[in-house]
């Protein structure tokens, strides 16, 4: 014979955390009177007295209500149920037969609060940081003619001024260079192979005939070996390679060369395929040449001592009419990136020697130590 069931449950009722909300109850009661229940079933709705949908919930002692339902006051009650049919309504210590949960809309994602302890700055991105390491020499011309990087300090041929207008980097440069030129006779700048020279040059004088910009020449014996930096008859860059007197010329016809203008020249021979290029700039890096190649003899190169002068040319006595600033040599080919550092130093920008350079920047978060005490935590 069926047994009725007594549900008598001592803890009807929700809980809820951070992890969700649940109706939980205790079992029923299973003695000589009530039988042992099958399950229980979990009625819900929108009021009271419209528990209309239901969950079989098996044997379980509590139900968790879904994160997913939408926000609205819902009510809940529990019968258990066997072979025979289902219970009466479980009640709560206070002999309520209906338990309710409100579900909230969930709280807005806020942004986080703004930081104070940090703060963005732009550093610049380096080009090879080797750059002013590996130069042979450089020279600013700063009222005089040494070497800024070590000892290689230059003669002075005539009597060249040094002028504070227009000047690339630092307070001067030099000039008016029409028959005054800097040398230096031994075997420093003995550039076998890989070469490199950079320099700010403004022409006074430049017509239909030829101006040496550096001369890297032989003295002694077969006179004539070496490599120039000038102009041809058309005012175009020019970089030859000569042996024996023998030459062979690589032309850059985009850079025609005008007067009263500031141009910043970088040239750069690689030893490997015989290609030599050229960077010419004014407002921009690169705006008249950005990195034409030409295919080119190899460097003559030789084991005697060499002469290399700046702003004359022993080979053919062609002289440079103008000014030139910061002129740097490296028995390697530098690239793009290390030209365009170059450039960008101009006027008092970013120093390339210190930086290894960098023609762009990049944004930096830097914490404010100041802000702290005892420590970042």
């Amino acid at each position: 014979m069926w047994k009725r069931f007594l549900l008598l449950f001592f803890v009807f009722g929700l809980s809820a955390s951070c992890f969700g909300a649940s109706v939980n109850w205790n079992a029923s009661i299973v003695d000589a009177e009530h039988g042992a229940p099958d399950g229980y079933r979990v009625y819900y709705g929108y009021a009271a007295d419209q528990l209309t949908t239901t969950y079989d919930v098996g044997t379980e002692l509590n139900f968790t209500i879904p994160e997913t339902w939408n926000p609205a006051t819902y009510y809940f009650g529990v019968r258990a149920y066997n072979a025979s049919g289902e219970s009466g309504w479980a009640t709560t210590p206070e002999g309520q037969t209906w338990v309710s949960y409100v579900k909230a809309d969930p709280p807005p994602v806020l942004p986080p609060a703004p930081a104070t302890d940090v703060q963005i700055v732009w550093e610049r991105l380096m080009a090879d940081t080797t750059l002013y390491t590996n130069a042979l020499a450089v020279y600013d011309f700063e009222n005089n003619a040494n070497d800024t990087k070590g000892a290689k300090n230059l003669t002075v041929s005539g009597t060249p001024s040094y002028s504070t207008t227009g000047e690339a980097q630092g307070t001067y440069w030099a000039g008016e260079l029409s028959g005054a030129y800097f040398y230096r006779s031994d075997a420093d700048f003995r550039f076998s192979g890989d070469y490199s020279v950079s320099a700010w040059v403004n022409f006074t004088y430049v017509t239909e005939g030829y101006y040496t910009i550096i001369c890297q020449c032989f003295e002694g014996g077969s006179e004539g070996d070496g490599w120039v930096v000038d102009t041809d008859g058309s005012r175009h860059l020019r970089v030859r390679h000569i042996t024996n007197f023998s030459v062979t010329s690589a032309i850059f016809s985009g850079a025609t060369l005008s007067n009263n203008t500031r141009y910043h020249i970088v040239v750069a021979y690689s030893d490997s395929g015989n290609i030599v290029t050229a960077w010419v700039s004014t407002s921009t890096f690169g705006n008249i040449i950005n990195g034409t190649t030409v295919a080119m003899t190899a460097n003559p190169g030789t084991s005697s001592a060499q002469r290399l002068n700046i702003g004359y040319s022993t080979v053919d006595s062609d002289e440079l009419y103008g000014y030139i600033d910061e002129v740097v040599f490296w028995s390697s080919a530098i690239t793009s990136t290390n030209a365009s550092a170059i450039f960008g130093a101009r006027d008092g920008g970013t120093s390339w020697r210190e930086t290894g350079g960098g023609a762009s920047a990049v944004p930096k978060i830097m914490l404010l130590q100041d802000h702290f005490s005892g420590g970042i935590h």
